[in-house]
């Protein structure tokens, strides 16, 4: 037999659960995680840079210049982040021009 002052640690202890309240809990859902999961979620960085792409491409004369600096503004994007953003969402909502 094993003497847990030999160093021996369980998964649950490196997680810092009890193994009690983690074989307890274990199959059970309450009110609190079925409220968790039903909640709106926040939307992510690409939706809200999304939403402005369109936002913006339909207003006349908007550079891509004037989107990467919004997205770095109100989404919060680094200037590299940001152009990745922008060219990705072009490439996923203009059609396709000819080579």
């Amino acid at each position: 037999m094993v003497d847990q002052k030999q160093g021996v640690v369980s998964k649950d202890d490196k997680a810092g659960k009890p193994v009690a309240d983690v074989k307890a809990n274990a199959g059970t859902a309450t009110a609190n995680d079925t409220a968790a999961k039903v909640a709106p979620a926040t939307p992510t960085k690409m939706e809200l840079a999304t939403e402005i792409y369109k936002r913006m491409r339909s207003v006349k004369d908007v550079t891509r210049k004037d989107i990467i600096e919004r997205f770095i503004s109100e989404v919060k994007l680094t200037k590299a982040g940001a152009s990745t953003y922008y060219q990705m969402i072009k490439d996923k909502h203009e059609p396709m021009g000819k080579k």
